[in-house]
């Protein structure tokens, strides 16, 4: 299993749009875990190549602070567990995590509830187009399913909403 924390120092980082450190931890069972970090270059590297890099990385959960929409539905589509609004020292959220107890207060960020940041009311309402982020394929969106629950029958990812 591979998990992915953006850290600042030793703590998580606030955005995940804009960490300057990606910390890669990749644990198999009964073997010791691999820790590496990784720097992207934040002057030049957009969401896109942001997002290629975690999805090529074959990251399985990823937990961080603050992050943008579209960022953060380009990793669920790619089928990443995408754990937001998290706060805290690297390490205790790491335990936390590993003790099944991460979406306590104390690791919150402040104003996030522990069903994270993307449980909303409503959606973009009826019509439009279900969209593919790898391979661009469009299918009519079906009131009352979520876009990001069908997959796209071309390549199998998980689909965004058009808006």
């Amino acid at each position: 299993m591979k998990i992915a924390l953006p850290v600042w120092g030793e703590r998580i980082s606030p955005v995940l749009d804009t960490a300057a450190t990606l910390l890669i931890i990749t644990s198999d069972n009964g073997k010791p875990e691999v820790r590496s970090e990784i720097k992207p270059d934040t002057d030049t590297d957009g969401i896109c190549r942001r997002w290629a890099f975690v999805r090529d990385s074959d990251i399985d959960v990823l937990i961080c602070g603050a992050v943008s929409r579209s960022l953060s539905q380009m990793l669920r589509a790619a089928g990443i567990e995408v754990i937001s609004g998290i706060a805290g020292l690297t390490e205790e959220v790491l335990s936390a995590y590993h003790r099944g107890d991460l979406m306590q207060p104390g690791y919150l960020m402040p104003g996030c509830s522990a069903g994270g940041q993307e449980r909303r009311r409503g959606g973009l309402g009826a019509g439009g187009f279900c969209v593919c982020p790898l391979c661009e394929h469009r299918l009519t969106h079906v009131r009352g399913i979520p876009c990001n629950e069908v997959r796209c029958p071309a390549c199998g990812v998980h689909m965004l909403r058009e808006r």
